[in-house]
């Protein structure tokens, strides 16, 4: 028997009304006509999209070739969920092997897209294991800005040859968002007399394109400026950790980083029989304490049996750093190997969040690539002044306001 969400609706009732913590939505595609979709809901290449039988009863197919996307769009109504946190999921099966395009976001996926003014558009989201040829849970955690102008699901193939098929889509709402996305400044006054937040800096729109499988760090101008928008006052310049079941980290030479004064990580948050979910207990402690600007979420080096939660407590602690003054940096274990379902749920993590990561594998790339992530969140999110003002304010600076 198939199985379906409780208080299941079809595509023309997507828009009810619903309060925070419900449920906004749920498909099964058991009976969309998508020749007589609603005005919220609509189809991108039509030729490439279909309802098809599968195991599962009828589901959503996407069979995408090259560049451009197939997808169907759900729109929600703005006025249900701006201010709170909407959260997605949905089963994406992939039958056939693809070859994603990680860098430019080429992969089947399960997105969020919210469209803020002035074109700041930013979309959170969700792809499968290119290598599971099952069904895969998808999950999207969105914090919706009060400024947001439109938030719409996804359900998409793009840049990338692939056939996928979704099923059992379900949003919902949270309340009100702990992080903030989209371009609202974490502490914005919600008095409509207040002053303009000052322009975004050009250090951060035009920062530097990395990429992670060709220069082993992962940062954009899009990276720079949805971190700087996102993290509060409260760091203490030039000073970093590194925390996590990975760290301490004994290839590391600190001497190397010079101008940076490196925080101690105390046992509670590094050592490597810490787990995430135990990380994100201890680290707020270590960061109300040392105030250090740029933190090091260092992954395991051993293998571990992963929770269920594994990709959102990275993500978590990523938000938690940014609520407290902190730029999380995440570092990745390496690839085709024990750890490569780790690697996979942090590049996820990163993803939702748009912070910056670096691979510190091989051992003898570590310590320049932290370097070469100091120096990039100094400039490009920091703002660095020469002769190294930080942009930033310290609490007492923000108190003294």
């Amino acid at each position: 028997m198939r199985h379906r969400w409780p208080a299941c609706v079809a595509l023309p009732l997507l828009i009810a009304a619903v309060q925070a913590g419900e449920v906004l939505l749920t498909e099964d595609f058991e009976n969309v006509d998508l020749t007589k979709l609603p005005p919220n809901c609509s189809v991108v290449t039509p030729g490439e999209v279909s309802i098809a039988p599968t195991d599962k009863g009828k589901s959503l197919r996407i069979v995408h070739k090259d560049a451009g996307e197939a997808a169907l769009n759900i729109a929600v109504d703005i006025a249900k969920v701006r201010g709170k946190t909407v959260r997605a999921s949905a089963l994406i099966k992939c039958p056939v092997p693809f070859v994603p395009l990680a860098d430019k976001g080429g992969f089947p996926q399960l997105g969020v897209l919210i469209r803020s003014p002035g074109g700041a558009n930013q979309l959170m989201l969700c792809r499968p294991n290119p290598d599971v040829r099952e069904w895969q849970q998808a999950n999207v955690s969105a914090p919706i800005p009060m400024t947001a102008e439109g938030v719409t699901i996804c359900l998409r193939v793009a840049l990338v040859t692939a056939e996928a098929f979704f099923d059992d889509l379900k949003v919902e709402i949270d309340g009100p968002g702990g992080a903030v996305a989209g371009g609202q400044q974490p502490n914005a006054p919600s008095n409509p007399n207040a002053p303009p937040r000052p322009p975004m800096p050009e250090s951060a729109t035009q920062a530097p394109k990395k990429i992670l499988e060709t220069d082993g760090v992962l940062f954009s101008s899009d990276i720079a400026v949805a971190t700087r928008t996102a993290r509060h006052a409260g760091a203490t310049a030039n000073t970093y950790a590194l925390v996590g079941p990975g760290a301490p980290v004994a290839a590391f030479d600190p001497k190397q980083c010079k101008g940076w004064t490196l925080v101690p990580a105390p046992k509670g948050v590094a050592g490597e029989k810490l787990t995430p979910d135990a990380l994100l207990v201890s680290l707020p402690a270590f960061l109300a304490r040392s105030n250090p600007e740029i933190v090091f979420l260092v992954a395991d080096t051993a293998p571990r049996q992963l929770s269920r939660d594994e990709r959102f407590n990275w993500e978590d602690l990523a938000r938690l750093c940014l609520r407290m003054g902190a730029v999380p940096v995440l570092t990745i274990p390496p690839a085709f190997g024990p750890l490569d379902e780790l690697r996979r749920e942090i590049v996820f993590a990163s993803e939702q969040v748009k912070c910056p990561m670096f691979d510190p594998n091989p051992a003898a790339t570590l310590t320049p690539r932290i370097a070469q992530s100091l120096e990039l969140v100094a400039r490009h999110i920091c703002d660095r002044k020469p002769g190294g003002s930080d942009g930033a304010k310290t609490k007492k600076e923000a108190q003294d306001e």
